[in-house]
């Protein structure tokens, strides 16, 4: 009588992203990974272009690490092609629009078979600010719509991130899944101490990198029309527009009232202790940073942009909604958000359970790992 076959080992679960440098997506794939190592007897792995970033030292030890190592995403097919074909996933999770296109293409070379998920987590703006961005907007959104069409799943972390796909024609409702992200104030992150600590005094806060999209010249201009002239107003992130939003801030008279912190990895000290949170954006994805608000019980107030701040906040019940771009009805808002909250925050940290990792978890280990749709 022959031997029993020997059981056959999983095949490892993969997401890929460029690095884990600070921002959204990064923070997302670590929590991700971290969850799902407890979770599944699949192999976990992380692929990134190359080593470090900050949330680099907040991965399980459990957690395959895969450094592919070209610098740029643009050469990293072949190589991320090679990892498909020697390492044979089960199922990979791309994320941020450019990779999916790249993760796609590397696919088709590996020819391996294995489910294919991109995560989209951005409604894809129609504003661009010059012809070039307009030329490379275009390009890219010609080259989801040839793309995606190979993608098994398409992840949407909102309604409107799904409608802005379906607008652009570059994927269809059938293929698309909604898991919004997994969200917790008090998850491991780096250590507070080597960053600036929250000021003493009552402070508003707001939380982003310092580009076009987060708004913050529109916050700046609010909080110059604030009566309460002892607040402080401080700003967590870096970004290209950092000494324009330093120059405003002087045009305005506001040095010494306005802070800017640089990238702070830990943000819950920040927020557990900031009077406000203010999410001034022009548009999003889901706001990690306004769950984490939710979750740490603090008055918020947001505008009405198209991504995630009306879903997030309930239509407007667990914080203040204004226009996208009107700083006078910005300014009205946290001055009513600071004498009167809009909700307790026993409600909001129970309206963010949803958002709760392990429950996000299992929505992505079902669809990675269940049965495909007909």
């Amino acid at each position: 009588m022959s031997d029993p076959p020997e059981s056959v080992a999983p095949r490892p679960l993969s997401f890929f992203i460029p690095g884990l440098n600070g921002g959204g997506a990064q923070r997302v794939f670590v929590t991700l990974v971290n969850t799902l190592v407890n979770m599944t007897n699949h192999p976990i792995h992380l692929v990134t272009l190359r080593k470090g970033g900050a949330f680099e030292g907040l991965v399980d030890e459990r957690v395959v690490r895969v450094v592919l190592g070209p610098r740029r995403a643009l050469l990293s097919v072949l190589p991320l092609a090679r990892y498909i074909r020697t390492q044979r996933p089960a199922a990979m999770v791309s994320t941020l629009d450019y990779c999916n296109v790249i993760f796609l293409v590397a696919t088709l070379f590996a020819r391996v078979p294995l489910r294919k998920v991109v995560r989209e987590a951005n409604v894809i703006p129609d504003n661009a600010s010059s012809q070039r961005q307009r030329i490379e907007s275009y390009a890219l959104r010609f080259l989801m719509r040839l793309m995606y069409r190979w993608a098994d799943d398409v992840i949407v972390i909102t309604k409107d991130v799904e409608r802005s796909l379906i607008g652009h024609r570059i994927a269809t409702v059938e293929r698309m899944r909604q898991i919004p992200n997994p969200v917790t104030v008090d998850e491991a992150r780096p250590d507070s101490s080597k960053s600036t600590a929250p000021p003493r005094e009552a402070f508003i806060l707001a939380i982003g990198r310092l580009s076009y999209q987060k708004g913050f010249d529109i916050l700046i201009r609010a909080f110059a029309e604030l009566a309460d002239q002892d607040i402080k107003l401080v700003i967590l992130g870096d970004g290209p527009l950092e000494n324009d939003l330093k120059k405003l801030v002087r045009s305005l008279h506001l040095t010494g009232r306005v802070l800017f912190q640089g990238f702070v990895p830990n943000t819950s000290a920040y927020l557990k202790t900031a009077s406000l949170f203010v999410l001034p954006s022009r548009w999003e994805g889901f706001s990690n940073v306004l769950a984490e608000a939710l979750a740490a019980g603090t008055p918020i107030v947001s505008s009405d942009c198209p991504g995630s701040p009306r879903e997030v906040l309930a239509n407007g019940r667990l914080g203040r909604l204004v226009p996208v771009d009107d700083p006078r009805a910005l300014g009205e808002a946290i001055a009513a958000e600071l004498d009167s909250a809009s909700a307790t925050s026993e409600a909001k940290r129970q309206h963010v359970a949803q958002y709760a990792p392990e429950r996000i978890g299992a929505e992505y280990l079902l669809l990675l790992t269940g049965p495909r749709d007909p």
